[in-house]
This record gives C-alpha cells, sequence and structure tokens, in this order.
C-alpha cells in the first residue's frame, strides 16, 4: 500500500498566524483513524520511518490510519506543543480544536476517540504525553520517544547561562541566546506560573489526577547527549506511573536520543497503538451488543 502526502496551508484563528500541517493518506481514507505525529524540538513535521511503517503494516493486513503531522514551529520559538503561560503561543488548544477537526472534516476520517491515536518525539513524546492527559476524551493510545519535560522541576536558570554548545551544535539559532530568558516565555516566571507548570507536567498531572483511560507507551536510551539530560524524569514518570498502580509500557533501551525511531521500531509502536485500537472497538462493539 502506497500513502499520499497531502500539504494543507491555513490561517489560525487561534495562534494569529499562518501554519500548515502534512497528512499522508491511505487509499480511499474515508472512515480511517487518525495517527497524530508531533515532532522534536527544531525538527520538521514529517517522519519517514513511521510512514513506511505504516505501509508495511498495512500489506500485511493490519490497519491504515490517515497519519498527522502538525507544523510545530523552530527551536527559538520551542512551542513544547503546549499553551505559552502568556498566551503567546496557544498550540494545545490550537491542535485540539483546529488542526485535528480541520484534518478529519476535510478527509472524511472517523473522528472517534476510539480511531485518534497520537504519539511524538522529543519535544513532540512530551507534547503527546501532555495532550493525550488533558484531553483523554479524544484519544485511544499515545506513544512518547524519549519525551522531554515530563516532570517539570519548578527552577529556571541562572539569568546569565546561555545554551551549552551541545545545543548550539544541534541548532545554531540558539547560540548567544539565554535559557532564562526561553525559560520564561514557554513556562513563565516563577513564581506566578507553578500552576501552569503543574498542569504541564505529567509526573505532577497524575499526582493530582490519577487517572489513564488510554494506552501509554514510551521509551528512553540510556545516554548521550542530550537523553542524559531527560533520563531522571522519563525515569521518576515510570516510577510515578507504577506507585499509582496506572498501567502503561516502558522500555529503556540501550542508545541515545530517540535512537527508537527506526522502521523496526516505528512497527513495534504502531502494533501497540492498533491494539488499544482493536479493544475500544471489541468494547464499543460489546456495550452495543454487537458480537459478530
Amino acid at each position: 500500500m502506497s500513502m499520499e502526502k497531502v500539504r494543507i496551508d491555513y490561517e489560525s484563528q487561534i495562534l494569529h498566524r499562518a501554519t500548515y500541517y502534512n497528512v499522508w493518506l491511505p487509499p480511499q481514507p474515508a472512515g480511517k483513524p487518525l495517527l497524530i505525529f508531533l515532532h522534536g524540538w527544531g525538527a520538521l513535521p514529517e517522519e519517514p520511518f513511521l510512514v513506511q511503517a505504516a505501509e508495511c503494516l498495512a500489506q500485511v493486513g493490519l490497519l491504515s490510519p490517515a497519519i498527522l503531522f502538525p507544523w510545530g514551529f523552530g527551536a527559538q520559538e520551542c512551542s513544547e506543543w503546549k499553551d505559552h503561560w502568556d498566551g503567546s503561543l496557544c498550540l494545545e488548544t490550537s491542535l485540539v480544536q483546529e488542526t485535528i477537526p480541520d484534518a478529519e472534516r476535510r478527509f472524511g476520517l472517523d473522528g472517534r476517540a476510539r480511531s485518534r491515536m497520537i504519539c511524538g518525539a522529543s519535544m513532540g513524546g512530551f507534547g503527546a504525553i501532555n495532550l493525550a492527559l488533558h484531553h483523554q476524551e479524544l484519544f485511544c493510545s499515545c506513544v512518547a520517544l524519549s519525551p522531554v519535560d515530563v516532570k517539570n522541576d519548578m527552577k529556571l536558570s541562572e539569568p546569565e547561562e546561555l545554551f551549552s554548545q551541545a545545543h548550539v551544535e544541534l541548532f545554531p539559532s540558539l547560540a548567544g541566546m539565554s535559557m532564562r530568558d526561553s525559560e520564561e516565555r514557554v513556562w513563565g516566571p516563577l513564581p506566578e506560573s507553578t500552576e501552569h507548570r503543574i498542569h504541564n507536567s505529567p509526573w505532577h498531572y497524575v499526582e493530582k489526577d490519577p487517572s489513564l483511560s488510554f494506552a501509554l507507551s514510551f521509551d528512553c536510551g540510556d545516554g548521550g547527549f542530550p537523553e542524559e539530560l531527560m533520563i531522571p524524569s522519563i525515569l521518576d514518570f515510570h516510577a510515578k506511573l507504577l506507585s499509582l498502580r496506572l498501567p502503561h509500557a516502558f522500555e529503556q533501551y540501550h542508545g541515545g536520543h530517540c535512537e527508537s525511531a527506526t522502521l523496526e521500531g516505528y512497527c513495534a509502536k504502531l502494533a501497540f497503538m492498533y491494539s488499544a485500537w482493536n479493544r475500544a472497538v471489541r468494547r464499543e462493539d460489546e456495550a452495543r451488543g454487537d458480537t459478530a
């Protein structure tokens, strides 16, 4: 099965700017489920291995969803796929109220929670978990690769601290930029933004509201930059879910940041989400008394 790529440009009424999304469509997409992928910091709205994995699994008779790739803006804006504290960039609200409904309506997709899956890598991994927790009624599953910021540490960098050379090598636009300025723009100043940070910290969010109505899977590597900065909060989030007895899947593999984003890795992650879709369909059929 070969999927078709379509780019949609539109004026966002919530973001007050022009934006776009890419969507990969299976043949005859009407009525098909939707898989949303949120890209990482400084990346583009695409993930070729994910598309290839979906095509491979469809060829052996498994699900063939449409795949939506929203645009999360560049490294300097660091959207984190959430609503910023000061309201300057409300990407979470835009995704839920504009992008996802537009794609489902435009291409005639299923549009039910049982047929809506979300995943992401790095910043997008955080965004996927954060969005799914805030809108549990919208998704049947969530997968996150090396998610950042799953436990907000409620502190700011020193005013004079700049992004490290390792960060600048990845994203040259960060050269000379203060980490404090970036953090405050995204997360807000402390202590004023404490509640905002708690709301947008999966670790703190599940502590306040220990529920999980969607299937959740996430992973991380065991070293290398910048994975070494993220490992403690990811492991803490895993431990928090265990302590709350919230079911989830977690894997720590030998490798670096998002190194599970391979064709084989995405096949496994799609199989996890497809299983959640099958369970949701069965539950709805049983609730209607339809066991055929």
